[in-house]
């Protein structure tokens, strides 16, 4: 049934796949403007995959060593530690694809998120602002992972909090459920629990301060659970600590007077209005052309 709307971007084992364009809704899966733009998008992608390692091996032939010491030369050196074997092209396009979409469109997404919810929360920017000046006031020097992780715990809310409201991976995705469970066929879904939080629509670093923030962390599954989790979480928290750091430090950020939300548009119970997002497998802001624009000017400090 899902068939004409899946497109295969490579095999990394026998079983699994890096992508697959999947509609969840079978009745509109065959409709054929229904994924128009999201296979464009796709195939896109694949042939940007494909003429990078191109590109890259063709400089290593020409040159005789790579231009640098990057996550894809990493994987064009891999070996089979018992077989010593490469990996093939479709394997190493597959991985190259997942590093790209998984690795970077969600972290990519997410900074944008934090980014924008600061911008509602004027108190929070101010607050994280002055943290991370104060703790770090010399912005030749690069903050890395282990300080900002260590040094900055207002920061390090604002991420976690960024994360809860506002997680980059949400879909709807295969899963196999047990045949004892009645009635048969029974999808597998996961909930969504508002009880855990007070005020949960509203952006609020301080659930992730003061004794019980460790508890408080259990319950964000971002990154999933189980066996299931992220094998790349600790390389997203790297890069999102590392980035949000370094350019709150370096610049100062604020609205356009035209901006069509902020601090300025609330909903009912006085919660700025977040900016629309939309899924496809990744979330990400929906129209950020139109909704996520920000002045950004270096800091006087920098």
């Amino acid at each position: 049934m899902i068939a004409s709307v899946v497109v295969d971007t490579g095999p990394l084992h026998p079983g699994h796949h890096s992508l697959q364009i999947y509609c969840p809704y079978p009745l509109v899966a065959d409709i054929p403007w229904i994924l128009r733009r999201q296979k464009a998008s796709t195939l896109r992608c694949m042939q940007l995959v494909r003429d990078t390692i191109e590109t890259r091996k063709r400089h290593i032939q020409e040159t005789g060593r790579p231009p640098r010491d990057d996550i894809l030369q990493r994987f064009i050196d891999a070996r089979d530690p018992e077989t010593g074997q490469k990996l093939t092209p479709a394997q190493l396009e597959a991985e190259i694809k997942l590093m790209l979409l998984s690795g970077s469109d969600t972290t990519g997404n997410m900074l944008s998120f934090a980014i924008m919810n600061l911008m509602h929360c004027p108190e929070c920017y101010k607050r994280v602002t002055e943290e991370v000046r104060s703790t770090f006031p010399d912005s030749s020097q690069l903050i890395s992972f282990a300080d900002a992780n260590s040094k900055l715990p207002y920061l390090s809310a604002v991420i976690h909090e960024s994360m809860r409201l506002n997680p980059s991976f949400a879909s709807v995705l295969q899963r196999c459920v047990p045949a004892e469970v009645s009635p048969s066929r029974t999808a597998s879904f996961q909930a969504v629990q508002m009880s855990l939080w007070a005020n949960p629509g509203m952006f609020d670093p301080e659930r992730f301060l003061g004794p019980d923030s460790a508890n408080r962390l259990r319950d964000i599954l971002t990154f999933s659970s189980g066996a299931r989790l992220c094998p790349g979480r600790h390389l997203a928290m790297l890069e999102i600590y590392t980035v949000l750091a370094n350019i709150v430090r370096k610049y100062d950020f604020s609205l356009p007077n035209d901006a069509p939300y902020g601090p300025h548009r609330v909903n009912m119970d006085g919660i700025p209005v977040e900016v629309p997002a939309e899924t496809f497998g990744v979330t990400g802001p929906k129209n950020p052309s139109d909704n996520c624009w920000v002045n950004i000017s270096l800091a006087e400090t920098a």
